[in-house]
């Protein structure tokens, strides 16, 4: 008895493994069905790599197949950059977790793939592919990265792809406007750059872990929202659309550490961004704001400040707590006053101020400054006007700017050029002076020299002034309770200290 029943188990067992093995059999000759299609439809044969149709499915190049024992099929599909030409089939990999296409030559619609429930990454970019983009049924998906194919139609909502994270759709044609995905809360990254997108940029206000929002080189329009309800966003990047309005302060906004919101037509100030303490890039360039330069100072990690081409007035900040910038670009706007010395900030290499109403002498700080790239031209109350000439005689001496061109903005003056304070105008003459006899309490400017063997008046207060020298000669005189004194000077410096 004991042996019949011993029998009967090993027989079960036995079937159990074939029934297995049969199992297993047949899913790996339906998975082998659908790479065949894929290998007859892409012009396997002129592969880069191609597959022998006679060995084991295993041994197939890009084809990985689940080994755990429980799953059956294809697990990974990888062919990049092969030389796949031609339609892409409605592949039919029940198992298929990883579908990597991409850098091919695939041409014609992308298919719906509502046979692939296991898929979680699909890389379909740098193809051919066009016509509209599926709204996908495929409830494990996690990364949909189609871009620099031409893709056109509008973006679907993909209700049906609740675990996406990742959609990276830009360089298409892809048009409309935005879904603001709803039914897709873990949604994390959004790239859909450089397509014809329309409308308003919607705030998302049902995916709160979205944390890079990348529209820029679109057709978008109306005001940028607050995304008040996206505190994790580190990367907003909308430049290059028709927006308008002003720019919110995003005060929920804390890990925020890119805006870039340049070439729209945003107007009103620039807001301080108080809450922004983590941003490090802020680029507002050519749009149309108005009002002073804030300082920034809640913006310690900021490295690239472009504020290009507005119409930006009043003077430059110091921008004390800026002390990690690198780059500074204010050119083409209407900024008047002196170049600060942006002494806190070290590390700044490019700096662009040309097109503006600056004025004055270069500060001494600009020579700490490491400056790979710089512009000052186009600013007339600068020495030269800005040249680059004028600041690189400065390097070398920096008594150099005194007496440069420039022009103070007065139809009525001529022959303008920085004087000894800094300020632009007119250069006062003075000639040589030889003082005899007595000289009574005054100031005596001498563009080249002063010679005096008089006698100074007593109790009164006396200055000799040359740009060259002064030569006290045998018999000059100074009495008691007398104050004078001599210094070598420009005589415009002195003219314009005694006419204030």
């Amino acid at each position: 008895m004991k042996n019949i029943l011993n029998i009967c188990l090993s027989i079960l067992f036995f079937s159990l493994i074939f029934a297995q093995n049969n199992n297993a059999t047949s899913c790996i000759q339906s998975d082998s069905l659908a790479l065949v299609q894929l290998y007859n439809t892409t012009n396997g044969a002129d592969w880069n790599v191609t597959w022998d149709l006679t060995e084991p499915v295993m041994m197939w190049n890009g084809v990985t197949l689940h080994n755990d024992g429980e799953t059956c099929g294809v697990k990974y599909l990888a062919l990049p950059d092969n030389n796949l030409t031609g339609i892409l089939p409605d592949l039919n990999l029940p198992q298929l977790e990883l579908l990597y296409l991409q850098s091919n030559q695939l041409e014609g619609n992308i298919p719906a793939f509502s046979a692939l429930t296991s898929l979680r990454r699909m890389s379909l970019y740098n193809n051919q592919l066009s016509g509209n983009l599926p709204n996908f049924d495929l409830p494990n998906l996690q990364k949909l990265t189609v871009y620099s194919n031409v893709l056109s139609g509008s973006i679907p909502n993909f209700d049906n792809l609740p675990k996406l994270k990742e959609l990276v759709v830009h360089n298409n044609q892809l048009s409309g406007s935005i879904p603001n995905f709803d039914h897709v809360p873990q949604l994390q990254y959004i790239y859909a750059n450089n397509n014809q997108l329309t409308g308003n940029v919607p705030n998302f206000n049902q995916v709160p872990n979205l944390i890079i929002l990348c529209l820029s080189d679109n057709q978008l329009t109306g005001n940028i929202p607050n995304f008040a309800n996206v505190p994790n966003l580190l990367e907003l990047l909308l430049s290059a659309n028709q927006l308008s309005g002003d720019i919110p302060n995003f005060d929920n906004l804390d890990n925020l550490e890119r805006l870039y919101l340049d070439n729209n037509q945003l107007v009103g100030n620039i807001p301080n961004f108080d809450s922004l303490t983590h941003l490090e890039h802020l680029h507002l360039y050519t749009n149309a704001l108005v009002g002073e330069i804030p300082d920034f100072d809640n913006l310690p990690a900021l490295e690239q400040l472009y504020l290009g081409y507005n119409l930006l007035e009043n003077t430059i900040p110091n921008f004390d707590n800026l002390t990690n910038l690198e780059r500074l670009c204010l050119e083409y706007n209407n900024l008047t006053g002196n170049i600060p010395d942006f002494n806190n900030s070290p590390n700044i290499s490019i700096l662009l101020l040309q097109h503006n109403q600056l004025q004055g002498c270069y500060a001494a700080g600009l020579l700490d400054l490491n400056l790979s790239f710089y512009d000052f031209s186009d600013n007339p109350g600068l020495p030269n006007l800005g040249t680059s000439d004028s600041f690189m005689d400065f390097h070398y001496d920096t008594n150099s700017q005194y007496g440069l061109a420039c022009d103070d903005g007065n139809p009525n003056t001529n022959n303008e050029v920085i004087l000894s304070d800094c300020s632009c105008g007119v250069k006062v003459s003075c000639p040589d002076l030889e003082l005899t006899g007595t000289v009574e309490e005054g100031s005596y400017l001498a563009g080249g020299c002063v010679t005096s063997d008089a006698t100074v008046t007593e109790s009164s207060s006396v200055i000799y002034s040359a740009e060259g020298y002064v030569d006290l000669l045998p018999g000059f005189d100074v009495p008691m309770n007398t104050d004078f004194s001599a210094q070598i000077a420009p005589c415009d410096s002195l003219m314009l200290s005694t006419e204030e």
